[in-house]
């Protein structure tokens, strides 16, 4: 059986990443999301998100590499 996923990578964008992953929820089996946000956009991204029902999803924190 096939399965799929969703690989997020995010920027200080909490309501694109919000909207993407509840109109997706449904269409895939997991959901990854590589968030490299400003503290205080990455605090709102995680209070958001765990308010949600979404199946499978994941964030992971990583550190910005410049421009």
């Amino acid at each position: 059986m096939l399965t799929y996923g969703l690989l997020i990578f995010n920027r200080n964008d909490v309501n694109g990443v919000l909207r993407l992953t509840t109109l997706l929820n449904n269409a895939v089996d997991e959901i990854v999301i590589i968030d490299s946000s400003d503290p205080p956009e990455h605090k709102r991204l995680m209070d958001k998100f765990t308010r949600r029902n979404l199946k499978r999803a994941v964030i992971f924190r990583a550190i910005p590499l410049g421009m």
